[in-house]
């Protein structure tokens, strides 16, 4: 994917994706290593991320993988 980045979190171990979250078709950013969440806009700070468990069980999701597909 040609927006991914190194993530900061991670410290590079993962890249940050652009992801939609199927039930609601909302846009976010998420690393494919350590699931730190940012909204799509954001910068990549490594102190405003959300871990993407919380972040989904926070709107009532489980927080799967399959509840999210990669742009």
């Amino acid at each position: 994917m040609s927006d991914a980045v190194p993530c900061p979190r991670c410290h590079g171990q993962g890249v940050v994706l652009t992801a939609k979250i199927v039930r609601t078709q909302e846009l976010i950013r998420i690393c494919d290593e350590c699931d730190a969440v940012w909204p799509p806009d954001a910068d990549l700070d490594v102190r405003r991320f959300v871990d993407f468990g919380t972040y989904m069980e926070r709107q009532g999701f489980p927080g799967l993988w399959d509840e999210i597909v990669e742009l």
